[in-house]
């Protein structure tokens, strides 16, 4: 799994869901991972691009491609141009 910064938007989303009174186990079900996943997610790990997907259509965008892979995303995504 590719490591992002532990305070990405990624990670920071999770750790607002959760202190929001959400769990993590909710987020692995919308996002189709597991449990563990998003504890690798909250501590810098990064999704692979369907996951990223799923990640950004779930959440409204308020976490979106670019922002998950900020020098990447073009070669990823190359609709998003």
């Amino acid at each position: 799994m590719k490591k992002s910064s532990p305070d990405g938007p990624l990670a920071a989303y999770i750790k607002s869901y959760t202190d929001n009174g959400g769990i993590q186990a909710e987020l692995a079900t919308a996002w189709g991972v597991n449990q563990g996943t998003i504890s690798q997610y909250q501590s810098g790990g990064l999704p692979g691009v369907v996951v990223a997907v799923r990640i950004e259509q779930t959440t409204g965008g308020k976490v979106t491609r670019k922002q998950m892979f900020p020098t990447s995303w073009h070669l990823k995504w190359p609709d998003l141009l």
